[in-house]
């Protein structure tokens, strides 16, 4: 499987490269009244309005201050991230099971590790972080 990898402070993720549709660094965010701390805001890319989701707060952290935006393919989202990475080749049958360290929100987004060079990837499922039931639940904490 073809990845794009990126990071989030010291750890470093991987998806599909397919579901990626786009990087975009520090778009001009629009603030969203009362909205959950884990939607960072609004972005216009080329007229379409993208949500922007703050990763760190959708895996239980302190929200961050990062400016990459991973824009899904065929979604009208953006995942803020510290930094993209590079694009790997992962053999799916070397991904083993989440890490046991992981906790909370981090554990429930994380499908897999494996690891390439000397790097731990953890395997991001996408369709748990980007979920909107996912985000009115952090609208309701």
């Amino acid at each position: 499987m073809i990845c794009c990898t990126f990071a989030v402070d010291d750890w470093w993720f991987a998806v599909d490269v397919h579901r990626i549709q786009e990087v975009v660094v520090a778009p001009e965010l629009t603030p969203v009244p009362l909205a959950p701390a884990l939607v960072r805001g609004l972005i216009n890319l080329r007229g379409d309005i993208v949500i922007a989701i703050d990763l760190k707060g959708g895996m239980g952290l302190a929200c961050g201050q990062g400016t990459t935006h991973l824009v899904l393919a065929g979604e009208l989202i953006s995942l803020v991230v510290d930094r993209a990475g590079e694009v790997v080749e992962v053999d799916p049958a070397t991904s083993q099971k989440p890490p046991d360290t992981l906790s909370g929100g981090a554990r429930e987004v994380i499908s897999g590790a494996c690891r390439v060079d000397d790097r731990l990837l953890l395997m991001l499922d996408l369709d748990r972080v980007a979920h909107p039931k996912r985000v009115a639940v952090e609208e309701s904490s």
